[in-house]
């Protein structure tokens, strides 16, 4: 709800204490992997330019609030897509770029990124630099920079508290990826960190022209937090969490948004409350007394209730991951829960744009029969159009609720198949919807997608051809 400004400030400073906290107790735990040899890297593609702007976005306010520029410069010959581990690149430029602001009163940060070599096997090196004009550091101080536990005397930093291993898990996770990290600095002059990464893959096409340096030194207080839904929309949602502070805090948030929220306190109640009501969508605790988030999911789906469920956890490593995969869900979002990552799961889950074509579903689709069979299948998806829309306007005119409820359930596996993200929403939404009078509006929402989707498929096969 609206603040008061300095209700504001005293939120948003137990806000930024919390996060402290947090980034303290994450880099013990990270620290403790690396240390046991348990560091795991996960490739998959990225975009060097999103990671950049993401970074410095959200490190924007503490530079704004000490009048320092934040310069971005991207090389345009960069690859547009690199092959690599997305978030320990995302994890070493944030502790790189957050110490540089942390270190500098006046002046400013300038981050760059160079393509700096093509290799003959199709390797591509890309070269990363950090500089600020700071408070600097000694050569004494820089023999033990890279140690666990070494930090700089705190002038100039506001007093912040840290671990001191930020640049030590830097070093860690750069020499995983064959690379090593440099400093460049003297007293009272300035520091540059600098280090090179080789992607074995990438994307030939280019990032394109960006600005020479592109100055962030904006911020504002973010916006009102509005509904997403419509009133006559809104989805009914359960959260399963036995923490009621947690409870409080997701309902409310998820209320803001425009949804209606039941609460369970762990995956029994879950059970008895999705046996009884049909939710849109769950948010699962993994971990809960008497039934956790994992065997709740599994007894869901043994039921047949397919509804997304995304499990909300602490703990993100490649294990948890897949074991959240295993029983059955859809995702998982991780704790603390901020309002714009609820946001986005409803959008990416209930509130889809009906003529959103998924692109990475269609690369998947080739990736398993091959380009003349994924286009076989799209041919195929659009002929039984033709029969799909006759259907639905017989079974609305005769007012078939049931046929209506078949028909969505025939047709949402096939969208699904070619990507028609939008359309497959409408269709389960057709499938389970109790009303006819609702059913006729989507069965008309169906209608107007499906032509876009038709569009969207056959430029798809032009451009591909």
């Amino acid at each position: 709800m609206p603040l008061k400004e300095d209700e504001f400030r005293f939120v948003e400073l137990i806000h930024n204490s919390g996060k402290t906290l947090l980034k303290i107790i994450n880099d013990i735990l990270d620290f403790s992997k690396i240390e046991s040899g348990k560091i795991e890297l996960e490739n998959s593609d990225f975009s060097i330019r999103d990671i950049i702007e993401h970074v410095a976005s959200t490190l924007n306010p503490k530079s704004v609030e000490k009048a320092i520029h934040l310069d971005l410069t991207l090389d345009e010959n960069l690859p547009s897509v690199l092959h690599g581990d997305a978030s320990r690149i995302s994890q070493i430029l944030y502790n790189l770029i957050g110490n540089a602001i942390k270190f500098t009163s006046t002046g400013s940060v300038v981050v760059k990124v160079n393509l700096a070599a093509i290799i003959n096997d199709g390797a591509a090196q890309v070269h990363f630099s950090v500089s600020d004009t700071g408070i600097g550091i000694t050569e004494k101080q820089q023999e033990k920079l890279f140690q666990p536990f070494t930090q700089l005397q705190n002038v100039g930093t506001s007093g912040e508290a840290g671990t001191g291993l930020g640049l030590s898990i830097c070093r860690q996770i750069l020499r995983a990826m064959n690379s090593e990290i440099y400093v460049e600095s003297k007293k009272d002059n300035g520091s540059r960190f600098f280090f090179t990464i080789e992607f074995l893959k990438f994307s030939d096409k280019k990032i394109g022209t960006y600005p020479a340096a592109k100055k962030i030194t904006s911020y504002s207080r973010p916006a009102e937090t509005k509904p997403i839904f419509a009133e006559n929309e809104q989805p009914m949602i359960l959260v399963v969490e036995d923490n009621l502070t947690n409870q409080v805090t997701i309902q409310v948030m998820l209320e803001r948004l425009g949804a209606k929220v039941n609460i369970a306190s762990n995956g029994a109640e879950a059970l008895d409350l999705a046996s009884k009501t049909d939710f849109d969508l769950i948010f699962m605790d993994c971990q809960m007394p008497v039934m956790d988030g994992f065997e709740a999911t599994s007894k869901l789906r043994l039921n047949r209730i397919s509804i997304p469920i995304i499990a909300m956890t602490a703990n993100t490593s490649k294990e948890d991951q897949n074991a959240c995969k295993a029983v059955g869900m859809n995702g998982f979002i991780s704790k603390p829960i901020t309002i714009d990552v609820l946001t986005a799961e409803l959008y990416r889950l209930l509130k889809p744009e009906p003529s959103f074509l998924s692109v990475e579903a269609l690369s998947k689709l080739e990736d398993a029969i091959g380009p003349i069979g994924k286009t076989k299948v799209i041919q195929a998806f659009l002929i039984s159009l033709i029969e799909m829309k006759e259907s639905l306007n017989l079974s609305k005119s005769e007012k078939n609720l049931e046929m209506l409820h078949k028909l969505g359930h025939r047709y949402k596996s096939s969208a699904e198949t070619v990507g028609a993200k939008g359309l497959t929403y409408l269709f389960k939404k057709l499938e389970i919807t109790a009303q006819f009078d609702s059913a006729a509006e989507i069965v008309s929402q169906i209608q107007l997608a499906s032509t876009e989707i038709e569009l969207k498929l056959k430029n798809h096969m032009q451009t591909k051809m």
